[in-house]
C-alpha cells in the first residue's frame, strides 16, 4: 500500500468519525433545547414560526434571512415588540441551511 492511499484511508476514516460525531451531538442538543415556537404549513412545506402578542393588534412580520435563525428574533426583539403588536417572526427560508424552515424545491442552496 503506497503512503497515499494510506493517508487517503487516515482521511476518509476521520471524516467519517467527525461526521458521526457531529450528528450525534446535534441530536443532543435538539433534545436539550426544542425550538421555540411552531411550524406552520406554507406551500407545501414546513416554516418555523414564533407567534406572539396581542391577537388585536396590528401585525409585525418578521422574516430573517442571511446568517441566522429564529432566535435571533426570540432572544429580544419579539418580547420588546409584543406589547404594542403582534408579532409572527419566522426563521431563514432561503438561502443556507441555518434555521429549521424547510427550503423551497427551487431554493438554489436547499441542499446545502
Amino acid at each position: 500500500m503506497s503512503l497515499l492511499a494510506a493517508a487517503a484511508g487516515v482521511v476518509a476514516g476521520s471524516s467519517a468519525l467527525t461526521l458521526l460525531n457531529a450528528r450525534r451531538r446535534e441530536t443532543a442538543w435538539r433534545h436539550a433545547f426544542p425550538p421555540e415556537g411552531q411550524f406552520i404549513p406554507v406551500e407545501g412545506r414546513r416554516i418555523h414560526a414564533h407567534v406572539s402578542g396581542r391577537t388585536d393588534a396590528p401585525a409585525v412580520v418578521l422574516i430573517h434571512g442571511a446568517n441566522g435563525n429564529l432566535r435571533d428574533f426570540t432572544f429580544d426583539l419579539a418580547d420588546r415588540l409584543a406589547g404594542r403588536f403582534r408579532v409572527i417572526a419566522t426563521g431563514a427560508v432561503t438561502g443556507r441551511r441555518l434555521g429549521l424552515s424547510e427550503r423551497h424545491a427551487t431554493d438554489p442552496d436547499r441542499d446545502l
